[in-house]
């Protein structure tokens, strides 16, 4: 909805990372809406063993998951022909991309409720070893959190825990 307001008045580029096995539909569904895309078709089953080792490097498995070297190159390659007014970044992987980019105008961050919440959610419920590994992600996930309420002109989140959160580090 928010890229569909902007797009009214904005010229828009829509960045993504997907994992979506059958992702043609989607694509050429999202073409016809917005035109200028660049986006990077991640295979599932690879994704998975690669934040499975990078787990034992003590990477996080969830930005590791969705990054692309090859969309990051195409978004910075972009921005240096034709910068971006404003960079908006609506999930964990795609802040990562945003947290890249050589910037010059405002940066928009969209939490939501905050992916590092989401997996200390996680690791109360779950036996030890795993819930080890959950509170590991989820402060890996929290330091790009905080890197990104740092540098965001703008913080949107979804509740008054995020915001008290966001405040905090920003």
């Amino acid at each position: 909805r928010f890229a569909r307001h902007l797009a009214r008045g904005h010229r828009l580029t829509l960045a993504f990372a997907t994992d979506v096995p059958d992702h043609s539909g989607t694509i050429l569904t999202l073409r016809e809406e917005f035109r200028d895309m660049e986006f990077a078709v991640l295979p599932r089953r690879l994704r998975r063993l690669w934040s499975g080792l990078r787990l034992f490097a003590k990477a996080s498995v969830d930005l590791t998951y969705f990054d692309s070297a090859a969309l990051r190159t195409r978004l910075r390659d972009r921005q240096r022909t034709s910068p971006f007014d404003v960079v908006y970044a609506a999930s964990a992987g795609m802040i990562r991309h945003a947290l890249d980019l050589e910037r010059q105008g405002p940066l928009v961050i969209d939490f939501g409720d905050l992916d590092s919440e989401w997996w200390e959610r996680r690791a109360a419920g779950s036996p030890r070893l795993t819930a080890g590994l959950y509170r590991a992600e989820a402060a890996r996930v929290r330091e790009l959190e905080q890197a990104a309420a740092r540098r965001a002109t703008v913080s949107i989140v979804s509740s008054a825990q995020a915001a008290e959160r966001i405040a905090s580090v920003a």
